[in-house]
């Protein structure tokens, strides 16, 4: 490289604002060559990759190193040229942002994330590194655990959603694994095995039903003629649904993620709440318009509750960011509501009837009480109450239900989730029939008779 020295100044002028400056340019030759000590860390040590053109990583079972880490030397030619990376993650090109740590002059990159990763090199002065002299791309096939999507996207570790989910292993990555040990899913739901629905020939798996999952994936590849087990890494995600009504909700910390905003009912309330100190807060610097930077406040948890008098009932919707490689976000919407649903019943709770018991209650508005719930009455079959069903016909506009048998009747509510909303409790005895009626007459006329008796014979006892 060439360096050529300048000064640049006004000291010949009439100017009062002196300046003096100098400054070098240094030229950078045109290169396809740039990329020096690649390599990347295995078990035996540092491997260069300069000379090839895909590596494939794996972390099986036993280890316990989960990531992969890449490096190079940090510059070409100068210190000042610095030589970066950019990164598409998988076939469907997502921009992956590295975290790169530099250090004696090497640059290093470490993969936390299984996937197909695709690397170009580039420097300061735009030159691109050619691997072997033919492609700018660098593939790296990393198996940390079962490559899988969820959504179309990489996965997201305690995300949260309000519609299906779908995890798909894609097509593509099959081949990696041994023919007799491809990828097999397991799943708990709520702490208790679960099946979801399985569509063998796309490789998918969609979750339908509200709950906290924890899925896995097992399988093995084969690496020099061995069958190696690899690396099982459980995600964890929560369905919910929007129009399902709860008195709390709370989300928790996790790793870098923070609340990037909270609305409630078409109100951003983000500001609000980190002002009043509603969770543990985290600080991130942005940069503005004008090139200069603020550092801005965000909640990394927060527990929203009916009983709470800053945040309350009302419908929320909360975005995430995740911070991670990806810059991934998701966003959820929940309910929270304590109104007494509209249900009007014949008896007082906990009360005692002999007469039929009548549970009544306009369905549109027991729905716009609570939300999507399940009718539980003892005795009775289960009724599913939803906006969707009461649009497409399926429900009655109101009920009448009528409880004749003598019991203990519960009439509860339940969310689709399974939390109770609303509990009743009242008690059916059957009346008396004609015998029982005659037999308590008759039953009461001989103690009655039996009774005197004793009275006249102890009179006598004391006569005599």
């Amino acid at each position: 490289y060439v360096t050529y020295i300048y000064e640049i100044s006004n000291l010949k002028s009439e100017n009062i604002n002196k300046y003096y400056k100098t400054i070098a340019i240094s030229v950078i030759p045109k290169s396809t060559s740039i990329l020096t000590n690649y390599s990347h860390y295995t078990n035996m040590g540092l491997v260069n990759l300069t000379e090839t053109l895909t590596t494939f990583a794996v972390s099986n079972k036993e280890s316990s190193n989960t990531t992969k880490t890449i490096a190079w030397k940090s510059y070409y030619g100068i210190k000042e040229n610095i030589v970066s990376v950019h990164i598409k993650y998988n076939d469907n090109a997502t921009t992956y942002v590295p975290k790169t740590t530099t250090e004696d002059g090497m640059t290093y990159l470490t993969l936390t994330t299984s996937g197909t990763y695709y690397l170009t090199f580039s420097d300061c002065a735009g030159n691109v590194h050619m691997f072997n002299s033919t492609i700018s791309t660098y593939t790296i096939r990393y198996l940390k655990s079962v490559i899988y999507n969820v959504n179309d996207q990489a996965p997201i570790n305690n995300a949260i959603y309000n519609d299906d989910v779908k995890v798909n292993i894609p097509t593509s990555t099959k081949k990696y694994y041994d023919n007799n040990a491809q990828p097999q899913i397991h799943v708990l739901k709520n702490g208790e095995e679960y099946t979801p629905i399985t569509d063998k020939d796309n490789n998918t798996y969609t979750f339908n039903e509200t709950g906290l999952y924890k899925i896995w994936f097992t399988a093995a590849v084969t690496i020099s003629g061995e069958v190696t087990q690899i690396n099982e890494e459980p995600l964890y995600f929560l369905i919910l649904r929007p129009k399902e009504s709860r008195y709390a909700f709370e989300f928790s910390e996790y790793a870098n993620y923070y609340i990037k905003q909270i609305i409630k009912n078409n109100e951003d309330v983000t500001s609000t709440l980190t002002n009043e100190n509603m969770g543990k807060l985290t600080y991130k610097t942005i940069k503005l318009q004008d090139d200069s930077e603020q550092t801005i406040a965000y909640l990394k948890n927060i527990l929203i509750s009916t009983n709470d008098a800053i945040t309350g009932n009302g419908q929320y919707t909360i975005t995430i960011c995740t911070d991670n490689e990806f810059n991934q976000e998701f966003t959820f919407s929940f309910w929270i509501n304590n109104k007494q649903p509209s249900i009007i019943i014949s008896q007082e709770e906990n009360s005692t009837t002999t007469k039929p018991i009548n549970v009544s209650f306009n369905t549109a508005n027991l729905i716009e009480d609570v939300g999507d719930c399940v009718l539980k009455i003892t005795g009775r079959p289960d009724i599913t109450l939803t906006e969707e069903l009461l649009q497409d016909g399926k429900l009655q506009s109101s009920y009448n239900i009528s409880l004749t048998e003598a019991n203990t009747y519960f009439v509860q509510l339940y969310s689709e989730s399974g939390k109770l909303l609303y509990s009743y409790r009242i008690i059916k005895t059957d009346p008396l029939n004609t015998v029982s009626i005659i037999l308590i007459v008759v039953s009461c006329v001989v103690v009655i008779g039996l009774t005197i008796t004793f009275i006249l014979l102890r009179k006598k006892m004391k006569i005599r």
